[in-house]
């Protein structure tokens, strides 16, 4: 839908509560402890593009110009399992930010079991459940334009199973996590922000260098654990 007839690339665009027409402005700016604030990048991208897809060409310019920080200090849009990846394998860069968070209602409720409390044998390609069961299936597939595992239970272990209800409400239980390396990266940045010691040494004073603001140009809560450091 044209939002503009002046400009036929410009759309309507709601970040939070917030809602504009036009474009969407991503910028990288210093914020070492001790030196001034310099704004080391900006970025425009249509106002649809997630923040993640733009990510990669802004850490590939400020590499172009030697700017590129040890650690970049992101919003929660621009952190994914495979951008945690690309940024150490492709330059070196810790990415740092809210991560990615299971939403399932097992990570919700006390005394269920969540992906983590299986055990996943990469090499062997099976998972072992907190009852002892074995999975039946595994299979690589594609959701929501990421990489997942797809890996099932059997029915028949399932539904007479003691421990179901901390378990599944369906007939049997479906994991469906990351590939390997992504998995293991996205395990390791929500570790981070379980450790509370580990969260308030990296967000503040270690910070050597640039962070990415949220395309709307908010800076993100406190509460959500990456502000500004005094």
């Amino acid at each position: 839908m044209i939002a503009s007839p002046y400009d036929p690339e410009t759309h309507d665009a709601k970040r939070r509560s917030t809602t504009w027409t036009g474009y969407k402005l991503h910028l990288t700016e210093t914020c070492d402890a001790d030196r001034p604030r310099l704004i080391t990048h900006v970025a425009t991208t249509l106002a649809p593009v997630a923040d993640r897809d733009a990510l990669g060409s802004i850490q590939a310019d400020l590499a172009a110009r030697d700017l590129l920080p040890d650690t970049h200090l992101v919003d929660a849009g621009y952190v994914d399992a495979e951008l945690l990846l690309a940024s150490t394998r492709d330059h070196a860069v810790t990415l740092l930010g809210p991560s990615p968070q299971d939403t399932q209602w097992q990570s919700r409720q006390s005394g269920a079991f969540r992906l983590q409390d299986f055990q996943i044998d990469w090499d062997r390609k099976i998972a072992i459940c907190p009852a002892g069961h074995t999975t039946t299936s595994w299979s690589p597939d594609r959701d929501l334009g990421r990489t997942v595992i797809r890996i099932r239970f059997s029915s028949a272990d399932g539904k007479p199973c003691a421990l179901k209800q901390n378990c599944t409400r369906s007939p049997r239980r479906l994991l469906t996590p990351r590939r390997r390396e992504d998995h293991a990266a996205l395990e390791a940045a929500r570790a981070r922000e379980v450790d509370g010691a580990l969260a308030e040494q990296s967000f503040y004073p270690l910070l050597p260098a640039g962070r990415l603001l949220p395309s709307d140009g908010a800076l993100p809560s406190p509460a959500a654990g990456h502000d500004r450091p005094e």
